[in-house]
């Protein structure tokens, strides 16, 4: 829904209500509604949202200001469609009476609506009351906005409003948490997470037209250079406040000046104050009444205390203030809170004061408690008080310190703000190090790197020292993580050099404090650099590492976090080693062992490029394991955070995920504008690249387009590095996809050139090239090889372990999702020699029919319906020339068990059963895959173990299911399934 630009969420409650009252109107009983609110909180919009649908109303309408507060009976002469009625008289009985008799003489509904009700005149304000009051029978309805105010003769119609027959009051607060969400998601094209939406609604307090603001700057932004607090920080200095402004006027009419000081105290207080705390800050006692009579403020039961209702309001006193005004506050508030709140209105005041002398004595206090926090673990609280210190006096020595407080606190994307002050620090190893942790940060580290190459002489700090050997160890992980080629071979042997020297320093100096009775030093700092001099002799072995070879460099990802467990402090960079390690598995296609070592990573909840990334892989490895639901959760939940930070490559990759089963479910056409925005990003990495040619695969094959499937997925090989980084699955895709388009005389090159990109993936893979060839030699009039290599391909499916304990064993593992496309490609070979393959045409039957039922549970209408077809066109062919099921087996591993019923063979078929979609279609795509899981067996910890939910939550999806199916037990949901499966295939 958009008004205007802007897309319009939330307020269905209050549109309802608006709507129900016209219709009442259109019936011929007169209403009137009032919507009440603070300025730009949406009323316009609502009201016009609320009328659209009400076509063929005549229509009259005025916007008041403050101007008309003059003019007597402004109102009613304003409104053109009853001024020759009303213009002759100054009489507020005359004019009412006037204009009942023009309303009860339409010929056709009616809508006034009336703007800023507050700036109405006393005549026409009484005039309105008393028409109102006395309409009964009219097709008329009168639609007022207000903001709310201390004049009484507004507010005895909003209180008529309240009370009368005809009336309908609605206050209108701020857009609420979800409302938020759903807009910004509208506006960006990208699942956008509640934290996102949770950050946008505190800094905006959800006012509409700042929400706004931050939709129109995501929108306008380039994809790849956005991030939240960017969006945020455009949005409030956009603000021109004049709607604030506006606001105050009303709501301080009248107020006196002690409640104005109270008011303005509480603006720079920006949080509860008691009553005793303001009163000993204004010295003087205060009016409770007088002051929540503004509708400014509210009590805060928690605190205890007075503030402000909304921070806009805040904004808005703060802009009247002069700086002296607002330092005295700072400095009386300062006097009367405590601790932290004191230091902080200390620093406050100190900032509108840079001469104060204070400026000094308070950096000095707060690092020291910076540096003391740091050293007690609290790293987050050490970098806020640090920070606090360098907004006073960003020097060299206050930002080295506070860049290295940054990463291990997680607040790189707070270091933005100084990058004015860092650029004009002297030519310094910490100045390099800061800029590269910013160019870090912005997914740059190959800029980032250039950045550090620049400085070569490292002995001048020992702060500096520290800052810079942290961020190159950053920079190495990142460069790791990206698969590039580091070429920090150089920084890093002198950086290794100078940890060495500074480390032996520090010993030194420990051991001459340990003989002399000094006092001792704390060991943090010699343990810290210990710690840097590990990481960055793990990142120089690193960079040896052999990603494609036999190993694909597993096992020295394995001994390189066995090393840093040696060392505290370590914690983050093993999490970034295991989630390297994670991937790496991951595009080997070792499912299970990817997600063991990805799950933990996911979560924790972390926003930072490696746990993103991490979760994404996770995403990919549902949807190939067939769990198209639980991955789009999961994929979503990725996209969703990636704007929580400035966006990079890893946000890229997770917005491309993301789109990944709305295209293999035929929705492209609702993902493609995110996919032509993520074309078009500038940090379009081979990693995005190769997942955006793979959705726009998967999106191909969903519209039954073989040679565009094919196309992309080659298109994908050649953006990445090779087969090696792309992973196992899309080259399995192509095989089909070149084999449906007839273009099979490519197998033989695609397969060398996979042999040749990365070795050990075909080698510990060689059943999955039979899959390939399988296709070759059915392109070569060859179908009983060509169905051995299936055969041979099913086996190794069929040996992959579960990707989760609740999964059954031999249905895939990862694989499920081409074991089931192997069973659509069995059974279109079987069709075409149903005679030469007679002895697998028990197997290929259940296959199909398996195949199915997944796709099925994936969503996918396109793959489920070929698979249908199929079903139908082999089954005859199965029983031909026989009177009962056929009995043979394969001699193979044991039978999987499948998916959903339709691979469980019925004891009988019903001729009754109804067809399998219409029963589907009752269900909710949640409820079909409980149904299904619940129809082989498994208990609800179990269902709910594998779809990643609460056993509560299963208990009442099951007990939807049995009342949409009208059943009474889960036997009967499972005979039915059974039996609808059964008929299928018949």
């Amino acid at each position: 829904m958009v008004i205007g630009d802007y897309p319009f969420v939330g307020r269905r409650d209050e549109m309802l209500r608006i709507r129900a009252a016209a219709e009442r109107a259109q019936r011929g009983q007169a209403q009137f509604v009032v919507v009440e609110g603070l300025s730009g909180v949406g009323k316009t919009g609502l009201i016009a949202r609320a009328l659209d649908s009400f076509q063929g109303w005549g229509e009259a309408g005025m916007v008041l200001s403050p101007h008309h507060r003059e003019i007597p009976g402004a109102l009613y002469k304003g409104l053109m469609s009853i001024k020759d009625e009303t213009a002759r008289t100054d009489s507020a009985d005359e004019i009412a009476a006037a204009f009942l008799r023009w309303s009860k003489n339409l010929d056709q509904p009616m809508v006034i609506t009336i703007g800023e009700l507050q700036h109405a005149d006393e005549l026409s304000a009484e005039t309105l009351w008393q028409s109102l009051s006395m309409m009964l029978r009219a097709p008329v309805m009168v639609v007022m906005s207000v903001a709310p105010g201390p004049r009484p003769e507004i507010r005895r119609i909003s209180q008529l409003a309240q009370i009368s027959p005809q009336g309908t009051y609605l206050q209108l607060p701020p857009l609420t948490r979800d409302d938020v969400e759903e807009y910004l998601t509208a506006c960006t094209g990208f699942f956008v997470s509640r934290d996102v939406a949770e950050r946008v609604h505190c800094a905006t307090d959800g006012y509409p037209r700042l929400v706004q603001a931050v939709g129109a700057w995501l929108q306008s932004t380039p994809v790849g250079r956005r991030g939240i607090d960017q969006a945020v920080r455009y949005a409030l200095a956009k603000d021109d406040l004049i709607h604030v402004q506006a606001q105050l006027e009303v709501s301080l009419e009248g107020v006196g000046a002690q409640t104005r000081k109270v008011l303005e105290a509480l603006a720079v207080a920006e949080k509860p104050v008691t009553k005793r705390q303001l009163e000993c800050v204004l010295g003087e006692e205060i009016s409770p009444g007088e002051l929540i009579g503004t509708g400014l403020v509210r009590w805060d039961d928690a605190a205890f205390g007075y503030a402000l209702e909304h921070r806009a309001a805040g904004r808005g006193l703060l802009s009247r203030l002069s700086y002296e005004h607002r330092r005295d506050i700072h400095l009386a508030l300062a006097d009367e809170l405590e601790e932290r709140d004191e230091l902080g209105h200390r620093i406050a005041a100190a900032q509108l004061d840079p001469d104060s002398a204070d400026v000094e004595v308070l950096h000095e206090k707060l690092m020291a408690a910076g540096y003391e926090a740091a050293r007690a673990g609290d790293i987050g609280e050490g970098f806020d008080l640090v920070r606090l210190a360098a907004r006073l006096r960003p020097d060299r020595s206050t930002l080295a310190k506070l860049g290295l407080m940054a990463v291990p606190a997680g607040r790189s994307r707070d270091l933005a703000e100084f990058e004015e002050a860092v650029r004009n620090l002297p030519v310094c190893a910490a100045r390099s190090a800061l800029l590269a942790i910013i160019r870090v940060h912005q997914a740059n580290p190959q800029a980032a790197a250039q950045e550090l190459e620049k400085r070569t002489d490292l002995g001048e700090d020992e702060h500096g020292l520290l800052l810079y050997a942290q961020t190159l160890s950053d920079v190495c992980a990142d460069l790791l993580r990206l698969g590039g080629e580091a070429h920090v071979s150089g920084m890093l042997d002198r950086t290794i050099e100078a940890i060495e020297e500074h480390r032996e320093r520090l010993r030194s100096q420990r051991a001459k404090q340990l003989s002399s009775g000094e006092e001792i030093q704390p060991a943090w700092t010699l343990g810290y650099t210990t710690s840097l001099h590990a990481l960055l002799t793990v990142w120089r072995a690193a960079e040896g590492l052999n990603l494609k070879g036999a190993g694909g460099g597993l096992q020295d990802f394995s001994g390189l976090i066995e090393n840093l467990e040696k060392y505290p402090g370590t914690e983050q960079q093993r999490a970034q080693l295991r989630s390297m390690r994670g991937i790496r598995l991951a595009q080997r296609s070792e499912h299970h062992e990817a997600l063991g070592e990805l799950a933990p990573l996911t979560s924790l909840g972390l926003t930072d490029p490696y746990s993103l990334h991490a979760r994404s892989q996770t995403a990919i490895l549902l949807f190939n394991a067939g769990k198209w639901h639980a991955a789009q959760e999961v994929a979503e939940a990725a996209a969703g955070e990636a704007l929580l930070e400035d966006e990079n490559g890893a946000s890229l990759f997770a917005y491309a995920v993301s789109c990944l089963v709305p295209a293999a479910r035929g929705e492209f056409r609702k993902i493609q504008p995110v996919v032509e925005q993520l074309e078009e990003a500038p940090l379009t990495g081979p990693l995005v690249k190769s997942a955006l040619y793979a959705v726009r695969a998967w999106a191909a094959v969903a519209e039954e387009d073989h040679g565009a499937a094919a196309q992309h997925l080659l298109a994908a090989r050649n953006a990445s590095s090779g087969w090696w980084l792309v992973g196992l699955e899309p080259l399995l895709l192509l095989a089909r996809e070149l084999h449906y388009s007839n273009w099979s005389e490519m197998l033989p090159g695609i397969v060398r050139s996979a042999a040749q990109d990365v070795p050990s993936l075909v080698g510990s893979h060689l059943s999955v090239i039979d899959y390939l060839r399988g296709f070759e030699s059915w392109a070569q009039e060859e179908p009983e090889q060509a169905m051995d290599c299936f055969i041979r391909a099913l086996r190794f499916f069929d040996r992959q372990p579960p990707l989760r304990p609740s999964q059954a064993a031999g249905e895939g593992g990862g694989f499920r999702l081409f074991r089931a496309l192997l069973g659509v490609d069995m059974a279109c070979l079987f069709a075409e020699h149903p005679q030469l393959l007679r002895r697998h045409r028990a197997v290929v039957l259940e296959m199909v029919v398996w195949a199915a039922s997944v796709f099925q549970s994936c969503g996918s209408e396109v793959l489920f319906a070929r698979a249908a077809a199929l079903m139908n066109e082999v089954r005859p062919k199965v029983f031909e020339e026989t009177s009962s099921p056929v009995e043979e087996r394969v001699e193979r591993v044991p039978k999987p068990k499948p998916d959903t019923p339709f691979g469980a063979p019925a004891p009988e078929i019903r001729g009754d059963a109804p067809p399998l979609t219409e029963v589907m279609d009752q269900l909710s795509f949640r409820e079909q895959e409980i149904a299904f899981a619940v129809a082989e067996g498994n208990t609800n910890r179990e269902v709910a173990e594998e779809l990643v939910i609460s056993v509560r939550t299963v208990e009442y999806h099951v007990g939807n299911i049995l009342q949409k199916l009208s059943l009474g037990s889960r036997k009967e949901l499972r005979q039915l399934l059974r039996a609808v499966s059964a008929g299928q295939t018949g």
